[in-house]
């Protein structure tokens, strides 16, 4: 018998010969990895968003915890000293900066301004001997890069005169 090069049982496989991908299935193997990675890459923004507001979220409520266990703390006599019309600020970590009368600071990223009232309850119109027993301490806290505020959340806390 005449050996023949090209012939295909003339491979070294036993009379099998190599098994291959075709390049039909390469594009489609290409196709659904590419449509894989592009969806990807499209729903990274709308993850790190969240995750911004996510961060923002858990800031804010450690900076109303903080004023509130600050405000449950001061004797009762000077709540209204210390916290009606007062302003604290915040960098962007949410550690305390200052709560001074003086130009915002500059690595500023959250502020809360507080006020202190009387509550109102409904039905009760105006109740006599209420400030003696309980304020309402109220929570306006802002966040931004800049002096304008980009959001804005209020939060009420009650004061009860625990007799300090």
């Amino acid at each position: 018998m005449k050996f023949i090069p090209n012939h295909p049982r003339a491979s070294s496989t036993s009379g099998k010969g190599r098994k291959a991908f075709s390049l039909v299935e390469v594009t489609m193997a290409l196709g659904l990895v590419s449509f894989a990675v592009i969806t990807v890459i499209g729903l990274m923004p709308v993850g790190l968003v969240a995750l911004h507001r996510a961060m923002d979220s858990t800031e804010e409520g450690q900076i109303v915890r903080e004023i509130s266990s600050q405000a449950l703390l001061t004797p009762y006599s000077q709540l209204t000293n210390n916290f009606s019309g007062t302003t604290f600020y915040y960098d962007e970590d949410g550690v305390f900066l200052t709560n001074s009368a003086a130009p915002r600071p500059a690595a500023t990223r959250y502020w809360a301004t507080t006020t202190v009232s009387t509550p109102v309850f409904p039905g009760s119109g105006s109740v006599t001997g209420l400030t003696n027993s309980l304020y309402t301490v109220h929570i306006e806290l802002m966040s931004g890069a800049s002096a304008n505020a980009t959001s804005s959340n209020s939060y009420n806390i009650q004061v009860p005169n625990s007799g300090n």
